[in-house]
């Protein structure tokens, strides 16, 4: 759901804010001052307050609508470049890469350590070790092997949310793509690409993406 706080003549809307009609809506009292909306069936709730009450003269909705279409084609080229070379989730499948050796590299001594226990077994029913022998050395083993599936699981919580990021990267760029195919912001396009709106007491408002590179400054046409 998205939220929203004033603070620093900044109105702030945070993550997940559709931009489909309800998401839009954005209303304006007798005085053009921005006003608390009222909750809507689909989409997110959204409150907007404003922060000096100065006077408009275009609905908040056209302008936020013209914002976010004005940012989205601006940031378009770079983001589809970016994916076309995989500046975006490079840095991502390089650390995936050297985590996946890693985890290969404990895997293969995970199965040394199998086969050392199943070899202390064999060697107390051929007689070549005791059962105390056995017995100790073989703790030693299950301890090092207990350390090393902790590593392991450590290691594959690490690759999925690499893997999650990289997906998600995806996703943005593929946003984009359908954006520039049929250019209707949807609510499930703005949950991909959007992260926070600012709307800034001089009228600026900024947008920024779900990307952290990525934010557009729109500033709005005078009358």
């Amino acid at each position: 759901a998205s939220l929203l706080r004033a603070e620093h003549n900044i109105i702030v809307i945070f993550d997940n804010l559709g931009t489909n009609e309800s998401a839009l809506k954005v209303g304006v009292d007798d005085t053009c001052r921005l006003r608390r909306l009222h909750t809507f069936n689909k989409g997110p709730r959204t409150a907007l307050v404003s922060t000096r009450g100065e006077e408009c003269s275009r609905p908040m909705n056209d302008i936020l609508t013209e914002a976010l279409h004005e940012a989205i084609i601006a940031t378009s080229n770079n983001v589809l470049i970016a994916n076309r070379y995989g500046r975006d989730i490079g840095p991502q499948k390089k650390k995936l890469s050297a985590l996946e050796k890693t985890s290969s590299v404990l895997a293969q001594k995970h199965t040394q350590l199998s086969l050392q226990l199943r070899d202390l077994y064999e060697q107390v029913s051929n007689g070549k070790i005791t059962r105390a022998y056995r017995d100790e050395a073989s703790a030693a083993v299950r301890k090092e092997r207990d350390a090393l599936e902790a590593r392991q699981k450590h290691l594959e919580s690490q690759m999925n949310e690499l893997k999650q990021q990289i997906q998600a990267i995806l996703f943005f760029a593929d946003a984009f793509k359908a954006y520039q195919r049929r250019p209707v912001l949807t609510q499930e396009l703005a949950n991909v690409m959007l992260d926070k709106i600012e709307v800034h007491a001089d009228s600026s408002i900024v947008i920024r993406f779900r990307l952290a590179s990525y934010q557009y400054t729109y500033i709005p046409s005078k009358p």
